[in-house]
């Protein structure tokens, strides 16, 4: 199995270096972080950048009669169905709970 270098860095301010490191953990184990961007090394040393907080895109589907969604950045993602028939306020409310995901990562399209 290959081995990857993952790093997660942020700039902090803070009294000393514990501090520093005990605020910066906060802010990655923290729910509602946007701090979700990695640096990965792979095995080749290519330097990937990686957004593991996806962000997706949602439709209404007539011939499904029924909503579908699909992560936005992944090339060819299928569409998924979700929900049945509900209004699209209802579909995104109960997308975002299910998929515990923010309501500014997802887009109606």
């Amino acid at each position: 199995m290959p081995e990857y270098r993952v790093k997660w860095e942020i700039d902090v301010e803070a009294v000393s270096p514990i501090a520093a490191a005990r605020l910066a953990l906060k802010m990655q184990r923290d729910q509602e972080s946007v701090a979700t961007v990695f640096g990965v090394i792979g095995p080749e040393g290519e330097n990937i950048i990686i957004d593991v907080q996806p962000s997706y895109l949602i439709r209404w589907c007539e011939i499904h009669g029924g909503w579908e969604y699909k992560e936005d950045d992944r090339i060819g993602a299928s569409w998924v169905r979700f929900a049945g028939s509900m209004d699209r306020d209802k579909a995104l409310t109960e997308f975002v709970r299910d998929m515990g995901t923010k309501p500014e990562l997802v887009s109606i399209v």
